[in-house]
């Protein structure tokens, strides 16, 4: 049966009490069904109330005394979960409803069942800031990106302007940022930046979800997933996995896409009237107001970004190694008839047995570390003038280098000479 609005019923009074028709008759007039109208009219009876008085009682008042066994107070009164508190814990690993449930009731054995105490739980969560409300195990997930939106430099002595690209980091369980200014968005900058953010956090979350930026993935499809070298070597020296958001699935990225719009609005927009000659005067601004973003305390947990890092996410996070990453790229190289591989132009040698064979090369600013099916085989110094050791050399090339002053290079021609003579090869 439809219940009637309060107007309704009052119109039924109206015209039983004031205008004096009968069941039918308003029945007909409102096309309300004879039964309820009837009800309605003994439920007014028994209240004792006049119909001259219906304008003087408020519609609440008038619903409880139509209407007692709806309006009976509750039996007893069941004591609230701390809400705030259960909003912090449920990110803890291995945290669950039953868990928090499960307390709850040895302090209050007289509280919510578990369905109730669950809804209440995640209405509260609902009414959260949309960056707090998405829950992620404490210590699993680093969201990256860089922010759409770019900071002018401008240099002091040209006046050129460039701009200055900005890498944002969030940490899934506290919400933690990380917020970082290079002047591109190349591999190189935005390896560094994750070192950054690990080193700000204290500590190396499990996983790392980045875009599907050309800096981290080379390729992204339902079947194929290729990370970048250089970016899969970081994810290996830190110890954590590189999982990209999928394509076309804004889900998956929604923390670090929420981080982004709050420092665009915190930080970037109140930078936006300061001139910058340099990306570090960038950076030495930009780390103050980031400390006061995470400082901040959440409306609904009660706690600021800053101390659910230091109590959720951090203990559960792997730590950070000594030293931080130092960029390298990869290559794969063919071992010449000279025993030396060529990397950015200078060559390098490796032990003359391996002559015609592949290796790979990492090689760094300062380094140049070469692989033969996994095994180290030599290390270089980076160097323009290339590099060639004597325990790689074979050993007549050794006793020439003792009896005459022929160079390293020299000696790569003399023996590549022999041995295309001796297989009759071409130089």
């Amino acid at each position: 049966m439809t219940r009637l609005t309060m107007s309704e019923i009052k119109e039924v009074i109206r015209l039983r009490y004031i205008n004096q028709l009968s069941i039918r008759q308003i029945s007909v007039s409102t096309g309300i069904p004879k039964s309820m109208v009837s009800d309605y009219v003994n439920r007014f009876r028994i209240t004792g109330l006049k119909a001259e008085e219906l304008s003087s009682v408020s519609e609440d008042e008038l619903y409880s005394r139509l209407f007692p066994e709806r309006s009976m107070p509750l039996k007893r009164t069941f004591p609230m979960p701390d809400l705030d508190y259960i909003a912090r814990e449920k990110r803890r690993k291995g945290v669950t409803w039953l868990l928090l449930w499960q307390e709850y009731k040895s302090v209050h054995p007289d509280g919510y069942n578990y369905t109730q105490f669950k809804e209440y739980c995640k209405k509260h969560i609902s009414r959260l800031s949309p960056t707090m409300r998405q829950i992620y195990n404490a210590g699993e997930i680093m969201f990256v990106d860089y922010s759409g939106l770019t900071m002018d430099i401008v240099d002091r002595y040209t006046g050129e302007v460039s701009e200055a690209q900005i890498f944002v980091s969030a940490l899934g369980a506290s919400g933690a940022v990380f917020v970082h200014a290079t002047e591109s968005q190349k591999k190189e900058s935005f390896i560094l930046s994750h070192s950054l953010a690990f080193e700000y956090y204290g500590a190396v979350s499990k996983t790392v979800v980045p875009d599907n930026l050309k800096s981290a993935i080379t390729k992204h499809t339902r079947d194929v997933l290729t990370v970048n070298s250089s970016y899969s070597d970081m994810a290996k020296y830190y110890g954590c996995a590189v999982i990209p958001a999928r394509p076309a699935k804004p889900q998956d990225k929604a923390k670090v896409e929420q981080a982004v719009q709050g420092i665009q609005r915190w930080i970037l927009a109140k930078l936006r009237n300061r001139l910058f000659n340099t990306v570090q005067e960038l950076n030495e601004a930009i780390v103050p107001l980031t400390e006061a973003y995470n400082s901040k305390v959440i409306r609904g947990i009660g706690k600021s970004r800053l101390e659910l890092l230091e109590e959720i996410d951090r203990p559960e996070m792997l730590p950070l190694p000594k030293g931080r990453y130092q960029y390298r790229e990869y290559l794969i190289r063919h071992v010449g008839v000279d025993y030396h591989v060529e990397v950015s132009g200078s060559r390098y040698s490796v032990p003359y047995k391996l002559i015609k064979n592949k290796v790979d090369v990492w090689h760094s600013a300062t380094t140049v570390e070469i692989y033969h099916k996994g095994y180290p085989v030599a290390i270089h110094p980076k160097s323009k003038r290339g590099s060639t050791l004597t325990e790689h050399m074979p050993p007549n090339h050794v006793m020439w280098q003792e009896m005459e002053p022929y160079t390293y290079t020299q000696l790569g021609r003399l023996y590549r000479l022999r041995y295309c003579k001796a297989h009759e090869e071409y130089p």
